[in-house]
């Protein structure tokens, strides 16, 4: 399990690019395998406008901490319903697919009522807005 003086520098130096607004919330992934405890989890606020390469700029074996299981995605989804961002704010989360880091981009719409996905390969020249979006992360 990862504490913030670790998993910070991770994600940028001096946190330039994301801002905690989960904290002690109790927020929870299922496990990797079955005898592990569900994985903590926290939500960041993106702050700074910025390519998911940039916000990443680590190497592979660091960008591996960071991401979630397929499984442990959707479970944060279906668990967490309530941190997503609403109308046209995505959430973001970085899975590992076939050897690729894939950022999933859900959003909603409809009021909430309606939840969508879209996949970009972690170099996308994508630019997130700052303020807007929400970045997922297990801890």
């Amino acid at each position: 399990m990862l504490k913030d003086d670790v998993f910070i520098p991770l994600l940028q130096e001096k946190n330039v690019f994301f801002k905690t607004i989960s904290a002690s919330k109790g927020l929870t992934a299922n496990a990797i395998k079955e005898t592990e405890d569900p994985a903590e989890v926290k939500v960041y606020k993106i702050e700074k406008d910025s390519t998911f390469s940039q916000m990443f700029n680590k190497p592979n074996a660091e960008i591996k901490k960071l991401y979630f299981t397929w499984s442990q995605a959707k479970d944060f989804v279906e668990k967490n319903f309530n941190w997503l961002r609403w109308d046209k704010h995505l959430t973001l989360l970085l899975i590992e697919h076939e050897g690729h880091f894939i950022v999933i981009c859900i959003y909603s719409y409809s009021g909430g009522s309606k939840l969508d996905a879209i996949f970009h390969k972690l170099e996308s020249d994508h630019v997130c807005s700052a303020g807007n979006h929400r970045f997922v992360i297990p801890l």
